[in-house]
């Protein structure tokens, strides 16, 4: 159900709402092309899968192909569109493929390109649930060990399972469907999927049962008391079922990883890492290699058990104590001057403290990242203290860009900046503050010099370009850190030959702190398709900032970002490639007759527009918006303008906002008005960026 919130920016925003019915055209909306399910969900090396795939509103039409990043081994045998909403394929598995995640999207369709979504590659025999089991009687039987693919498909859906068990097996029962992303779209399923887990024994007893052990996924360890058979139910939380809740359920006597520790690395260094979980023995270790790949995360694995455990990588010196000091006498001293600690509270109660040694007006920023990408089932409070105990600065639940946190829920991490008024030794504590302890609530706190930067991400990390020759717009969000004054240009970079990106600024004077309703750390950059493109033709790219400051310049690359859901939160994940793709045309093909114009304040800007078009001879009345590209951007600066064009040219009109400064300048850029939200990513067809110089009156 839609809020108030929602409600509201759909009203404000006119771009996302206001059909063009003057051309007769059919409103479009970009959502269609969410991928929403891929089922099953993986398979096993050394087969053949079926897979089919779901998407939203008629998104799959026309769907023609897979585009798969991650290991290589598994390839695409065949590829059917069989509906405007589903597709199917049947995808080889190499024998030695390495397990874990791939990113998989569908090819094609109303945008080009969809956003990926996970496909695992497991090293246990797999089944794919098949026939209607929802009674006991009708449980299908498995051979343990196993991976069980099924769907809870509806409200009131249970899937039952029959396996053999003998006495004293450690039986696990496992299942993952958060961790896939699952979830419902509608309006009565919409959230994640929460699954609930039951064993049963041969009489029908309950003998054991789970609910959120692994965020929303239950795990049961079982010590198997007598030879029989048992039964394995799947069901929704509180019965709960829709056709996008698929899962994976692994049923053996298998070792079965939850937590990894150290939970990160240093990018091109070698970690030993030590696994937990059930049937898995004290002290189990493996050496993790971490690479070079600028993604936040990298997936790793017990042998290629499953789950696999996300590792964060960092740039930064790298510390495991032992045991860190848990009072400020016995602090852990961190000598270095910029460094990651990696930590645990393995009781409920547990902290950590840290001793550092600062000179005086020597700035230093602090970050404890935990449920962002780690997923640790943890609160932190993040303080700071004299050598006399005194506390001087504390933080809670830092107002962390949404975006960054590639998160299911808004995170309770905590981070701080902090200026030592006196020079000498300062103390930092960290506690839990929800009762969490054990191998799964861990942490990394980051110490770096609290000095000038950015980060950049990019969204939606598949931009479609909606036909040949035309241009489309997407979101770059900045978020800035330590006093950052400085204007950061920002330019797409990479492209093929022929095709053209722009730059913008993201200035300083508008930059507001990237909290949720602002939008003021967000620019519009475009990217326009050669006229000679083919439709489905994919192109990868970059995003570049700079700034430069009296230390000189400093440069960040965008992390791409894919879309999983809309809302207030957008959802992300983090994904490996900007790419652009030439999508079906849609809408109106604008062009800008002008790349810059100079405005006087308080007048009107004139625009002159053509539409790319075979068909040039006529009147044609299409509705426009005008957004503004750089910070601080809007969806729009105003109601949809109505504009003629006459034998394909036409001309727009539009009075700037009082708000605009006489002296300065301001990137523009006019959308066909069927555009859905073009702030989150959604763009529609629209100009290249127009620079607009505000002169004197």
């Amino acid at each position: 159900m839609r809020t108030s919130v929602q409600l509201l920016a759909m009203l404000l925003c006119g771009a996302a709402v206001f059909a063009c019915g003057d051309r007769g055209a059919a409103e479009v909306n970009n959502h269609q092309a969410v991928l929403q399910s891929v089922f099953p969900a993986g398979g096993g090396r050394g087969t053949k899968v079926e897979v089919t795939f779901t998407g939203a509103e008629g998104g799959l039409e026309g769907a023609d192909g897979l585009l798969i990043d991650g290991p290589p081994g598994v390839a695409v045998e065949r590829f059917e569109s069989q509906s405007a909403s589903q597709a199917q394929a049947t995808l080889v598995i190499a024998e030695d493929a390495a397990p874990g995640r791939r990113m998989i999207r569908v090819k094609g369709g109303t945008t080009g390109l969809t956003n990926f979504r996970w496909f695992f590659v497991g090293d246990l025999d797999e089944h794919v649930e098949s026939t209607k089991n929802n009674e006991l009687d009708q449980a299908e039987t498995v051979q343990t060990p196993v991976v069980v693919n099924g769907r809870v498909e509806a409200t009131l859906d249970q899937d039952c399972f029959r396996f053999q068990a003998r006495k004293g097996e450690s039986l696990v029962l496992a299942v993952q469907s958060h961790w896939l992303d699952a979830m419902g779209y509608d309006r009565d399923t919409a959230g994640f999927a929460d699954a609930s887990l039951e064993l049963l024994d041969e009489s029908g007893r309950i003998v054991a049962e789970a609910g959120d052990t692994l965020g929303y996924d239950p795990l049961i360890h079982y010590a198997v008391p007598s030879d029989g058979w048992y039964t394995a139910r799947v069901s929704g939380m509180g019965y709960k079922g829709f056709p996008q809740f698929v899962y994976r359920l692994t049923i053996g006597e298998v070792p079965y990883p939850v937590a990894v520790f150290p939970p990160g690395g240093r990018r091109g260094q070698s970690v030993e890492v030590t696994f937990r979980g059930p049937n898995i023995p004290g002290g189990t270790s493996r050496v993790v290699v971490v690479t070079d790949d600028p993604s936040p995360v990298q997936y790793v694995s017990l042998d290629g058990s499953a789950p696999d455990l996300p590792f964060v990588r960092s740039d930064h010196e790298e510390l495991t104590p032992d045991d860190p000091g848990d009072a400020l006498a016995d602090a852990t001293p961190l000598d270095g001057k910029s460094l990651v600690v990696n930590g645990c509270f393995e009781t409920p109660g547990d902290e950590d403290w840290f001793r550092v040694d600062l000179a005086k007006g020597e700035k230093i920023a602090l970050d404890v990242l935990a449920q962002r990408h780690l997923r640790s089932p943890v609160d932190t409070r993040l303080e700071v203290y004299d050598a006399d105990g005194k506390l001087l600065a504390a933080n809670d639940d830092s107002e962390l860009i949404l975006s960054e946190v590639n998160h299911e829920f808004v995170p309770f991490d905590s981070q701080l900046s902090f200026e030592a008024k006196q020079p000498g030794e300062h103390y930092l504590r960290i506690i839990e503050q929800s009762g969490a302890g054990g191998p799964r609530a861990v942490y990394r706190l980051t110490r770096t010099a609290d000095e000038p930067g950015f980060k950049l991400y990019q969204w939606p990390d598949a931009v479609p370009v909606w036909g040949p020759g035309t241009t489309a717009a997407f979101v770059v969000e900045i978020h800035r850190s330590g006093g950052l004054k400085e204007d950061v240009a920002i330019v797409v970079e990479g492209l093929p030959e022929g095709w053209r990106g722009s730059a913008a600024t993201a200035a300083a004077a508008d930059y507001r702190h990237a909290v949720r309703g602002a939008f003021g750390h967000k620019v519009f950059l475009t990217i326009t398709a050669p006229a000679n493109a083919a439709v489905g033709e994919v192109a990868e790219f970059r995003v570049v900032g700079r700034a430069k400051t009296d230390d000189g310049e400093l440069v960040r690359t965008a992390q791409p970002l894919t879309h999983f859901s809309w809302g207030e939160p957008n959802r992300f994940r983090a994904g490996v490639t900007s790419r652009a793709v030439v999508a079906r045309p849609q809408g109106v093909a604008l062009e800008a007759g002008v790349e810059s114009v100079a405005v006087r304040a308080g007048e009107a800007m004139e625009i002159p527009l053509s539409i790319a078009s075979t068909e040039k001879t006529g009147e044609l009345a299409v509705s426009l918006s005008v957004n503004r590209a750089g910070t601080h951007f809007k969806c729009s600066l105003g109601p949809p303008v109505k504009v003629t064009f006459h034998n394909g040219a036409g001309a727009l009109r539009f009075p700037l906002p009082a708000a605009f400064e006489a002296g300065r300048s301001y990137d523009l850029l006019v959308a066909d008005a069927w555009s859905g939200e073009t702030r989150k990513g959604l763009p529609g067809p629209c100009t290249r960026l127009i620079r607009v110089n505000l002169l004197d009156k």
